[in-house]
């Protein structure tokens, strides 16, 4: 397994694992201006000229097909919707409530 130096913010350190540095990748340890050189060279690239270092790509969440998002059926949804509508009519019969039944003043003096 290769190990590989790791310049970042004006130090160099290693030698670390392949699956270290990966790790430090992942976790935003290291900045978009870090440099990698592998044991036993002396030149140092950049994260985008090293597939082996580039962490694999996010799997991609199922999505609703294309055109149908002012029309989604999906189930998290439907129940926005309806929390939604609920929350508008409470507010509704709220201020209907207070205007009709409200006499006195909000703060009442000591």
């Amino acid at each position: 397994m290769q190990e590989w130096y790791v310049h970042d913010r004006g130090a160099t350190t290693g030698p670390f694992s392949t699956d270290k540095v990966k790790a430090d990748i992942a976790a935003g340890k290291l900045t978009a201006e870090a440099t990698f050189c592998v044991s036993g060279t002396t030149t140092f690239r950049k994260l985008v000229d090293l597939p082996e270092l580039t962490p694999a790509p996010a799997t991609p969440l199922p999505m609703v097909r294309e055109g149908s998002c002012g029309a989604c059926s999906c189930p998290i949804m439907r129940a926005m919707k309806k929390v939604i509508v609920l929350a508008a009519m409470t507010a509704v019969a709220y201020v209907l409530w207070k205007h009709f039944h409200h006499t006195g003043p909000i703060i009442k003096p000591l």
